[in-house]
């Protein structure tokens, strides 16, 4: 409560980054977006999707382009 976030919504801001980090790695570019979801800690794509957007702003498929630039 301190820091402004539930504990789940905490546990998904340290995945989201997680998974950005696994993204950016040459030895995984070929997972799909799931996987790497899957690899950080998520166990739902719905839920990864929903928490990606509401941390960064964008989904994943379009921050990841973005990052590529």
């Amino acid at each position: 409560e301190s820091i402004g976030m539930s504990f789940f919504e905490y546990i998904n801001y340290h995945r989201i980054h997680e998974f950005i980090r696994l993204a950016q790695s040459p030895e995984v570019q070929h997972k799909t977006l799931l996987g790497l979801a899957q690899e950080a800690g998520f166990q739902s794509k719905s839920t990864f999707n929903k928490s990606f957007k509401l941390v960064m702003g964008c989904p994943p498929s379009v921050y990841l382009k973005r990052e590529v630039r």
